[in-house]
């Protein structure tokens, strides 16, 4: 039943972001290193998957019947590869080349995925350099939620002309600041998880300490998009999963002021 809700819940948040259609996979990962079930693992992310794709498939036959070609949930998936992978590409969002624009949506998407795909064969190098950048820009700022919200802003403050612009900066730094400290807690975090994997007695221990769902989580959101293409709102699903090594970091400091004991795995 729990597979079944969270097959459901997954395919849910990839209509709105299709990067959690592989979340059962993900899931089940853990769940074997931590369980050891095989047989359990396998029947759960078999009822996960199959929400998934029943959940999916009303949409990806609507995309189907409208764009000639199969289309699971949506037509960016070739042009988000491409800006994120191509030779003039810094990694983030760019326009489409013009060219592009003559061909049909399903079209479009084919060959601008075939045409990144290529690229990153036939340049390594540079694609692993970008896969870098990439990381560390999706994770660099936080800042977008003042943008987006920057005319609303502008009005609340009373100036909506290029002074209230500027009042806006100090927004912006408070929300900088408070994320900068936040993910840098976050990092204290995964150190905590891979100083305890270092006292494991056995490979199998070391895998299950490492597999800890933050951990992992947080590394499937943040690969995903350095793989494809980085923007700062891009490191939104990964939120809970960044809080969450920041408390854990927070509260093992606040354990050893209190000389108490450390926190135990529950």
């Amino acid at each position: 039943m729990r597979a079944l809700v969270a097959g459901l819940m997954i395919a849910a948040a990839s209509y709105v972001r299709p990067v959690a259609l592989l979340l059962p996979a993900v899931l089940a990962g853990i769940d074997l290193l931590q369980s050891r079930r095989l047989g359990r693992t396998v029947a759960v992310v078999t009822v996960a998957f199959a929400a998934v794709a029943v959940a999916i498939a009303p949409w990806a036959y609507r995309n189907t019947r409208l764009h000639g070609g199969f289309v699971m949930i949506s037509t960016n998936g070739g042009p988000n590869l491409w800006m994120g992978n191509n030779p003039r590409s810094d990694g983030g969002y760019m326009p489409l080349p013009e060219e592009a624009m003559q061909f049909s949506e399903y079209e479009r998407a084919r060959r601008l995925g075939e045409e990144a795909r290529r690229y990153m064969l036939d340049d390594p190098a540079r694609t692993a350099a970008l896969f870098v950048r990439k990381l560390v820009d999706t994770h660099l700022r936080e800042t977008i939620a003042v943008h987006w919200n920057a005319e609303g802003l502008k009005r609340r403050l009373g100036a909506e002309s290029a002074p209230g612009t500027q009042r806006l900066a100090p927004l912006k730094g408070v929300s900088q600041a408070y994320w900068l400290a936040v993910l840098l807690l976050a990092f204290g975090g995964v150190a905590t998880v891979l100083l305890r994997s270092r006292s494991a007695d056995s490979w199998r221990h070391v895998a299950r300490e490492l597999a800890a769902p933050p951990v992992v989580l947080w590394a499937y959101f943040a690969v995903l998009h350095a793989v494809i293409v980085s923007q700062d709102r891009y490191h939104f699903p990964s939120i809970p999963f960044i809080a969450m090594l920041a408390a854990l970091a927070l509260h093992l400091a606040a354990a050893r002021d209190r000389h108490a004991a450390p926190l135990q795995r529950t």
